[in-house]
């Protein structure tokens, strides 16, 4: 592709207009949100009925003992906008904006249906296929906003009706609310809190991808959310993410080709979440609309754009943006020299993740710098006896030699005959550096450190004022 950045930015920009434009950013949301409060709300409240509402005890009973009971019918259901009443007069009253909600328990859950195949079945219980992950993100189903509306409605409503008489629950002041359908058990809504006893606690709890949580949490309560939801769904929680990237829900479900199995994969289920990508081959087919008029329709027919499910995205080389599809995308190096301290890794993913699989997070900046690219030099000093300046001769078994005699100890393979290691030898773990021995039998030997392996650059013979010689490898 001969296409500048310049220009791949101006073309991928008005590709993302039209896709606006058609489907709007979250358009079916909103319109299934409307949808429900014009008809869907008013059908849940009718489909209750009459309500038969009885008392505990009556003073007013009648003659014959029995009690004064009623019923409740809900009608017309009438929307308005919402307020509160807060500040200094309690007479004051506020719109509710955005600003003032506080979100507590906000939970997407799916119906998944499950396709039993012996065939299948048996090769993943004899280890030939790998068996599905029903958190990861490829397997969760969305739901449109008026299914979702009308079942929570509905959930609420319903317990709302059942505890009409009792007292009111205290559900925002401890953190804790009923259950939805176990009404004798609470869920909690907290999976672990965020450390501020200084700024370094906090930006360390909010690097963390996982955290060390019991997953024996009952149904209902605050999930922990899965490694390959970050960055796709925003998840009511308190790490810092946010939602990043724009896709559409198919109502259709879609189909992804196994290579390995040579098997078609078509799932018809509802609620799949598809996202628009650009196929690189293909987009110099846009030089074909003449004035650069086009929609969104005819650049998907073209081929320039195409649907990806999550499967499929499974088994793509998707770029991360125009920048990653230059040849050169490293750009300026400005320090070339490694400072000591970088925080090099950003990030440790030890489990399942979308793509990202025992996946180590790197920071970019060292890595353009160099990083784990560099040398790192340890040398090795030893004493060696200056005969002219021994007054006193000593022992025959005191006496140290160097030269290359074997060990027990390690290898002498990179060892001259004067027991030092030769320029350039390649030294790996358990090798012999100096071979330095008595002649009476004990081993002085340096010996190269386990996990440590590396090349002789030189070796130097010198000496100091005091007419001290030494042996320095490194």
């Amino acid at each position: 592709m001969n296409w500048g950045e310049k220009l791949c930015k101006v073309s991928v920009r008005r590709q993302r207009l039209c896709l606006f434009d058609e489907y709007g950013l979250i358009s079916h949301q909103i319109n299934s949100c409307n949808a429900f409060i014009n008809s869907g709300l008013q059908r849940v409240f009718d489909s209750f009925g009459e309500v038969a509402v009885e008392p505990g005890y009556d003073t007013f009973k009648q003659k014959d003992g029995e009690c004064r009971r009623a019923s409740v019918r809900l009608g017309k259901v009438a929307l308005n906008r919402p307020s509160f009443w807060g500040g200094t007069s309690s007479d004051a009253k506020h719109n509710m904006f955005f600003r003032h909600a506080r979100l507590q328990n906000m939970t997407y859950t799916t119906r998944i249906k499950i396709h039993v195949n012996v065939q299948c079945l048996l090769e993943a219980y004899t280890g030939h296929r790998k068996c599905d992950n029903r958190d990861s993100f490829r397997n969760k189903r969305f739901k449109l906003a008026n299914e979702l509306l009308e079942r929570e409605l509905k959930m609420h409503v319903s317990h709302a009706l059942r505890f009409f008489n009792s007292e009111q629950w205290f559900d925002e002041s401890t953190g804790a609310w009923c259950h939805p359908f176990k009404w004798m058990e609470r869920v909690y809504g907290v999976v672990g809190n965020l450390g501020r006893a200084n700024p370094l606690q906090t930006m360390i709890d909010l690097r963390k991808t996982r955290q060390r949580v019991l997953y024996t949490r009952k149904v209902g309560h605050a999930r922990y959310p899965h490694p390959s939801h970050w960055g796709r769904i925003l998840v009511c929680c308190w790490r810092a993410k946010k939602l990043t990237t724009h896709e559409k829900i198919a109502l259709s479900g879609g189909n992804q080709k196994g290579m390995n199995n040579r098997e078609t994969h078509i799932f018809s289920d509802a609620g799949r979440i598809l996202r628009p990508l650009i196929v690189i081959e293909n987009l110099d087919k846009i030089k074909a609309f003449k004035g650069g008029n086009y929609i969104f329709a005819s650049l998907r027919d073209k081929g320039i754009i195409e649907f990806i499910g999550t499967e499929e995205e499974e088994d793509c080389c998707t770029a991360w943006g125009i920048r990653f599809l230059l040849e050169d995308i490293t750009g300026n190096v400005t320090k070339a020299r490694v400072v000591n301290g970088q925080n090099a890794i950003v990030a440790v993913n030890v489990h399942l993740g979308y793509n990202q699989e025992d996946a180590l997070v790197m920071k970019r900046a060292s890595i353009g710098r160099s990083i784990f690219r560099s040398e790192h030099i340890r040398s090795y000093k030893v004493e060696v006896d200056n005969k002219e300046l021994i007054d006193k001769r000593q022992k025959s078994k005191d006496s140290i030699t160097f030269r290359k005699i074997q060990s027990k100890i390690g290898r002498v393979d990179s060892l001259d005959d004067d027991g030092f290691s030769f320029i350039g030898a390649n030294m790996q773990s358990g090798d012999i550096v100096i071979g330095k021995c008595a002649e009476s039998g004990t081993d002085h030997r340096v010996k190269l450190k386990h996990t440590k392996r590396g090349m002789v650059q030189k070796v130097v013979l010198s000496s100091n004022d005091e007419g001290k010689n030494f042996t320095v490898v490194s």
